[in-house]
């Protein structure tokens, strides 16, 4: 396990062997089969002697690794003069709610 750790160590304080090599289509398939399997992406990057930002941009870039949801801003529920937002404020919490 601690070999294992200084492995990943060792690897992300220097540069990959395979630095900016293409990808075979033969990789990309066993890139494929690793991560439906569930190997972890330090693994894989090992296994393929590149860098962990090279295996998550290939599987991004394989439509295989699905990116969280985008942040999105919050409306405003509140409408009333005291915001920004003010107009048709229909929110009965409001101070300025008229009913």
């Amino acid at each position: 396990m601690k070999e294992h750790r200084n492995e990943i160590i060792r690897m992300r304080e220097s540069t990959a062997d395979r630095n900016k090599d293409y990808w075979s289509k033969e990789e990309r398939e066993q890139l494929a089969d690793m991560f439906k399997l569930g190997d972890g992406i330090s693994e894989m990057a090992l296994h393929f002697g590149r860098s962990e930002m090279a295996i998550f941009n290939q599987l991004n870039s394989m439509r295989l690794f699905k990116q969280g949801r985008g942040h999105y801003a919050k409306k405003p529920k509140c409408k009333c003069p005291k915001c920004a937002f003010f107009g048709n404020c229909k929110d009965s919490s409001c101070e300025q709610y008229d009913s």
